[in-house]
């Protein structure tokens, strides 16, 4: 299991090449992906999305094991986020791969700097 920060399926979404065929790289190698429900804010929160674009990250997001904040993640965020001093929503994408111990794919060069996970950078 993999967990994809919000920029990932930005730039997927934004047929970025490489992003596009290191995700599609591992789907073939059976690899499965998860993510926060705060990311789901992210990508549908944009004020200048159009119909065809929220289809798209409606089809995307059944494709992921989607994490809720839930009281344990939030715990897990609030920690990183004074340890590292994260923003909150990057605090709880970085708490989901903590909690999920799991890598986290990111283009975010913030995460670098968090210990305890591992980041992969496509």
């Amino acid at each position: 299991m993999l967990v994809l920060d919000t920029n990932i399926l930005i730039y997927y979404l934004k047929d970025d090449k490489p992003i596009s065929r290191w995700l599609e790289a591992m789907v073939l190698k059976g690899e499965h992906f998860a993510g926060s429900t705060i990311t789901v804010a992210e990508l549908l929160g944009y004020t200048k999305i159009t119909n065809e674009q929220t289809f798209l990250i409606e089809q995307i997001l059944r494709t992921l094991v989607l994490v809720d904040v839930d009281l344990m993640v939030a715990r897990e965020a609030a920690r990183l986020r004074r340890i590292y001093r994260f923003k909150t929503v990057d605090s709880i994408i970085a708490a989901t791969a903590v909690l999920l111990h799991a890598p986290l794919v990111t283009r975010d060069a913030v995460f670098k700097k968090l210990r305890g996970c591992r980041i992969i950078t496509p």
